[in-house]
């Protein structure tokens, strides 16, 4: 299962039984690269991207709206409880909810690329 869902991130890949770190894996092991790793990752998942340009610069709705918002994205209604669960779990990995869970925020990252350009350009 941790397999799978480090696949969905684009942590690794997984192909006739061999598992291969990602260059976005190997940032997200990366202490200093972490954070922006995360957020790529979260991202990555089609229906979490929706979510956040659905909601960025508002609220988000309480529970039972954002499960309204998912099945309309395709989620199936059987599955939309576990969907946000999953979702409001790996936005706050992710570190999109820094401010509050009523609202999806990008957490800045611009920060530490500049550091790790730094170190590149140093090196």
């Amino acid at each position: 299962m941790r397999v799978m869902t480090a696949k969905m991130f684009g942590y690794l890949t997984y192909d006739r039984g061999n598992i291969t770190l990602s260059e976005s894996g190997k940032r997200v092991a990366d202490p200093e690269q972490e954070k922006a790793a995360r957020v790529e990752g979260f991202l990555t998942i089609q229906l979490y991207k929706a979510i956040y340009e659905q909601f960025k610069g508002g609220t988000l709705p309480a529970n039972a709206g954002l499960e309204t918002a998912m099945v309309t994205l395709g989620v199936a209604p059987k599955q939309k409880d576990k969907a946000r669960q999953v979702f409001q779990r790996s936005a706050t990995q992710a570190g999109f909810f820094q401010y509050g869970t009523s609202k999806l925020v990008l957490p800045s990252v611009k920060a530490m690329r500049l550091r790790l350009r730094q170190r590149q350009t140093r090196s």
